[in-house]
């Protein structure tokens, strides 16, 4: 942090013109909007980690382009199976049905 800064208080928000956009657009959003761009996150998240530590070891570097593409789209694949398999459900398409069946069981 620059020692001529103070930090911000956790009840004041940023006036960076771009974040202020985005949170207006966030808390625009229905709660299903809400939940689907999370749980979309999520899945980035993961994939992106698992990519990072994939592409610091010696076997991707030595590897062609074609291998590394490969590679890489065998991490997503390795990683999406992990989130879908484990029994509660960490990819996005489970956590959406999740949440259709939490609204439609408690609507009128």
């Amino acid at each position: 942090m620059w020692p001529n800064r103070r930090q911000k208080r956790p009840e004041e928000y940023s006036t960076n013109p771009n974040t202020i956009r985005a949170r207006r657009r966030k808390s625009r959003l229905s709660p299903f909007s809400k939940e689907v761009e999370q749980a979309k996150a999520s899945d980035s998240k993961a994939v992106t980690r698992a990519w990072k530590q994939r592409t610091d070891t010696d076997v991707y570097k030595m590897s062609s382009e074609d291998e590394r593409k490969i590679i890489l789209a065998n991490v997503e694949k390795e990683v999406m199976d992990r989130r879908r398999s484990r029994q509660k459900g960490l990819d996005a398409d489970t956590k959406i049905g999740r949440f259709m069946n939490r609204t439609h069981t408690h609507a009128p």
